[in-house]
């Protein structure tokens, strides 16, 4: 070969391999390799397995090779803003950044825009990345977390959930979720069934307090965002609270690993058993990572299932291990996929660009941090992205956020098994219908209060009724002897009338007995204030015409016993009804009756016009149901009762009025219980009665006011009271005048019968009589005697004067003597 053709060849070879030489475009990876997430350790090969295919696709950057730069960020932000800087002035320009936790999206996008840089993220979550103003060159194949609170919203609506809370770590990930998850919950809550979220805690790195805030608010279901080391630290305290079971549900994040509780951590004092137990039935909402079709060969020449073949081989050869449950637990490998499909979005967008710069007559080699146009070149491409990827359909929407269909998963056994998938596009809920729930039914969201209205009991109820049904019996069969028995004067001479209407009153106070215990089960809500209404009538009625009587004919004796000591005319003789008539007429206690219950109508209309009574509820602390109750009810007592605005004032009125009438009563009764007079012959029986109903007010009602919430026992209480009040002054005033005229002779004589009721006074009167009259004979008695031994001594003497010497002179002197002494006699 002459020098000339070797010359040629040479400039042949150099002018092909100078040809066939790719140029290189340098990317920068932010890799997070440990840390709260560490997903770089399942994300970094899916990414080098992505970069290999790209770059031996021959129609895809013929002229270009992608090539990775990676640095571990440790998903600190600090730290990602440092390594930014390094990978940016090492001497080559990179053209794309790839960002992993959203703490470091968020830092690193926020700057990259300075350097006309694209971020392009495969593992941020966070909604502050939606924010164009703040984050112009970013996007993510990873969906915004605000995808998973429109399928949340989904499971509150499908499962009845209306009280909802959050747990969250304080990053602007979680911050920014928890927000919009309450913008989406006000939007698309409904009227007949709001939702509202009721319990919010944070926490920063120790979640004890807040897990404790959680079981003290009585939380269920529990909307949880926080990093996988810090879900081992929640459930461990969830476990120790008892915070778990078929009363809660945990709603997580579901980008952990399956097997993430596993993970040996020195942080966690509980054992992994334990985080099982915790965790078990919780629910997770996460992006559909994979392709639903997996043998479906996707835009980027591969299966979904062969990808993950190649993915574990890979990972089996870095971690020397050939369990594929335990490489599934690799952080990172859930989210290898959108890693995957990450570079082939760029590499499609980059592939477009190339034909866009070459018209403006540029070219991605020549790319520098000043170059505005081929940013804004690749930024187009890349909204325009649309392929089928490993983990589905690959786009994007204006504010670079990728759109996705969420699936939901419950671990049931310690296992994740899919049971719903939402398509937030066409609002459409996939449901399998495998949830699995203890006692067959999701949890409530909260305590299920059941209102339960205290009742009066049947059985005491049914008693009081049968015992005031007797004493109203009793009182009719009163009346009709009274009626009946005018002609005799025991019963005229007692100012029958009155008795009737004391009778008459005694029956309204009896029949009130069952209207006491009329509750919701007798009376329906828009009834039972009527009840009311008709209850206060009759008890006021009632009490007026039974004790408003006595009181009556009380301070009608009252004024016949003062008019009787002052007038002369009756100071000797007894007061007769004729007498009696004249100094007071009939018509002045029927008058007064008539006043009494004149104010008592006063005093009702005034009050059912200005302050009606009405059905008012009170509620009293929850009661726990019987053991074969479900565990998570708790029963409301309820208790009606009437009552008014100013109830209070409308009771002491009533009260004031009615009890200066028992005081002054029971002054005249006392006052009067030992006159006599022949028009009114039962006072000391209208004493005792007055006692009895001065007394048993006294006791009823103030114990009536201590137990008003003790329903039972208080209409027991009032119901034995006015039953025995009524009961016992009808016998008082009546039993004594139906002794006598229903004893043996019905036709006994009026002077018989005024015997027989001699009281125990008068008999003691007739004993002391009967006593002093037999001392007497007996004192007579010894009188005589001694006028017989004196006659007898006096015989004698007269005896031994005639025989005396001069018996003419004797018998002088004696008879003198006999004169004297018999004097006296």
């Amino acid at each position: 070969m002459t020098p000339l053709t070797a010359t040629l060849f040479l400039l042949f070879l150099q002018l092909f391999s100078t040809g066939c030489e790719k140029k290189k475009l340098l990317i920068g990876g932010m890799f997070p390799m440990s840390g709260g997430w560490a997903g770089g350790i399942g994300c970094l090969p899916a990414t080098q397995l992505a970069l290999h295919d790209v770059n031996k696709n021959e129609s895809l950057l013929q002229d270009y090779e992608l090539e990775l730069v990676q640095v571990d960020s440790k998903c600190m932000p600090g730290l990602s803003l440092k390594k930014m800087y390094d990978l940016l002035y090492d001497n080559e320009t990179k053209l794309i950044l790839l960002t992993g936790c959203s703490s470091v999206s968020t830092f690193v996008a926020q700057a990259a825009h300075m350097w006309n840089l694209t971020v392009l993220s495969y593992g941020s979550s966070s909604p502050a990345l939606s924010d164009r103003q703040r984050f112009p060159t970013f996007f993510r194949t990873h969906p915004s977390a605000t995808l998973n609170n429109p399928t949340r919203l989904m499971l509150f609506k499908k499962y009845g959930w209306q009280r909802i809370a959050t747990l969250q770590q304080t990053e602007e990930v979680f911050t920014s979720t928890i927000k919009n998850l309450e913008e989406v919950i006000k939007a698309g809550s409904s009227v007949d069934a709001p939702i509202e979220i009721t319990v919010r805690q944070s926490f920063q790195t120790d979640p004890s307090n807040a897990v404790k805030s959680l079981k003290m608010q009585d939380a269920r279901i529990i909307v949880g965002v926080f990093y996988e080391d810090m879900a081992r630290k929640v459930f461990c305290e969830a476990y120790r609270e008892k915070l778990y079971g078929k009363k809660y549900v945990w709603l997580i994040i579901g980008w952990y690993p399956d097997l993430w509780y596993m993970k040996p951590d020195p942080d966690v004092d509980c054992t992994p058993e334990q985080l099982k137990i915790a965790l078990e039935g919780h629910l997770t909402t996460e992006v559909v990572q994979y392709n639903l079709n997996g043998a479906k060969v996707t835009d980027t020449g591969i299966t979904t299932n062969s990808f993950l073949e190649r993915l574990e081989t890979v990972l089996q050869k870095l971690n020397g291990s050939d369990d594929s449950a335990s490489l599934s637990s690799l952080a990172g490998f859930v989210e290898a996929p959108l890693a995957y499909d990450a570079i082939w979005a760029l590499s499609f967008a980059l592939n477009k660009t190339i034909g866009d710069l070459k018209i403006k007559g540029l070219s991605l080699e020549d790319f520098t941090y000043q170059d505005s146009v081929t940013k804004d070149t690749i930024l187009d491409n890349l909204n325009k992205t649309d392929f089928e990827g490993v983990s589905g359909r690959v786009s994007f929407t204006s504010t670079g956020d990728r759109i996705a269909k969420i699936q939901i998963e419950q671990m049931q056994n310690g296992i994740y098994r899919k049971i719903g998938v939402y398509d937030y596009m066409s609002d459409d809920l996939t449901w399998q219908d495998n949830d699995d729930w203890e006692d067959d039914h999701p949890p409530a969201d909260r305590t299920l209060i059941i209102d339960k209205l205290r009742k009066i009991s049947k059985l005491l109820l049914y008693i009081m009724v049968v015992l005031s049904s007797v004493g109203v019996i009793f009182s009719v069969s009163a009346i009709l002897f009274n009626i009946c028995s005018l002609r005799y004067s025991i019963v005229r001479n007692s100012l029958p009338c009155m008795n009737t209407l004391i009778a008459c009153g005694c029956i309204i106070c009896l029949a009130c007995v069952p209207l006491f215990g009329i509750d919701g089960e007798w009376a329906s809500v828009e009834k039972y204030p009527t009840f009311c209404q008709v209850r206060t009538w009759m008890i006021m009625i009632g009490f007026t015409l039974s004790y408003g009587t006595m009181f009556v004919k009380v301070v009608y004796s009252w004024q016949i016993s003062k008019i009787s000591k002052e007038s002369k005319a009756f100071k000797n003789a007894a007061v007769q009804p004729d007498s009696v008539e004249l100094l007071i007429p009939k018509w002045k206690p029927y008058s007064l009756l008539a006043s009494l219950l004149a104010l008592d109508l006063i005093i009702l209309i005034v009050w059912q016009k200005l302050d009606p009574l009405k059905r008012i509820v009170d509620s009293f602390p929850t009661e726990l149901p019987d053991a074969s109750v479900q565990s998570d009810i708790k029963f409301q007592p309820l208790l009606e009762r009437c009552s008014s605005k100013h109830m209070t004032a409308w009771i002491g009125i009533t009260y004031g009025y009615k009890g200066f009438l028992l005081i002054v009563g029971l002054f005249l009764a006392y006052e009067t219980r030992n006159v006599k007079i022949r028009a009114i012959n039962d006072l000391r029986l209208l004493a005792m009665a007055v006692y009895n109903i001065v007394v048993l007010c006294l006791i009823a009602v103030p114990v009536t006011l201590i137990i008003p919430n003790q329903h039972n026992a208080r209409f027991a209480f009032v119901s034995v009271a006015t039953i025995i009040s009524c009961v016992l002054t009808v016998a008082l005033l009546f039993i004594p005048k139906m002794l006598p005229i229903l004893s043996n002779r019905l036709d006994m004589d009026e002077e018989e019968t005024q015997k027989s009721l001699l009281n125990h006074e008068n008999e003691k009167r007739y004993d002391e009589l009967k006593k002093k009259n037999e001392r007497i004979k007996q004192e007579i008695s010894q009188k005589e005697n001694q006028i017989q031994k004196l006659h007898a001594a006096l015989q004698r003497k007269y005896t031994t004067q005639l025989s005396s010497e001069d018996q003419g002179t004797s018998d002088s002197a004696f008879c003198e003597d006999n004169s004297k002494e018999q004097e006296p006699l």
